[in-house]
């Protein structure tokens, strides 16, 4: 089995848009990887360490990049929504010599199904209406 890492985007985005893009994902490292994939569980839904945290990103960064430590192939998203987190993923797995393969969302949109695209177009306005609320409260309170 070929242990695979998933880094994708998720700030501003709900858990449901980062489950439903991350089953795709899955399904197209099958795939690509003729169904010898060992997935390496990346989304961590609750991760009590960094709880009050003045930098959380940070926290799941770390937890990230020691799970990525063990991959044999990292797969990205890039494109719209792009983080610096996966920015730092992909730079890991370059500098310790993880292969790497890109997604676009286009592949995402390509490997759903109809309804999985519909749905995903409806979570997608939504996390862009929330994060431009949340920008704009940002400069509110500068």
């Amino acid at each position: 089995m070929i242990k695979v890492f998933i880094s994708q985007p998720m700030k501003g985005k709900s858990d449901e848009e980062i489950k439903l893009t991350r089953s795709i994902i899955e399904r197209i490292v099958q795939k690509k990887l003729n169904n010898e994939a060992d997935i390496i569980d990346s989304y961590f839904e609750d991760y009590p360490c960094a709880k009050g945290h003045k930098n959380i990103a940070l926290k799941y960064l770390a937890k990230s990049i020691d799970k990525l430590a063990d991959a044999d192939v990292l797969f990205y998203l890039t494109g719209a929504g792009w983080s610096r987190g996966c920015e730092i993923e992909e730079r890991c797995a370059d500098y310790y010599d993880i292969l790497s393969h890109a997604l676009t969302m286009k592949d995402i949109k390509e490997n759903a199904t109809k309804e999985e695209r519909k749905r995903l177009i409806q979570l997608q306005a939504e996390s862009s209406i929330n994060l431009r609320v949340e920008r704009e409260l940002e400069e509110e309170n500068e």
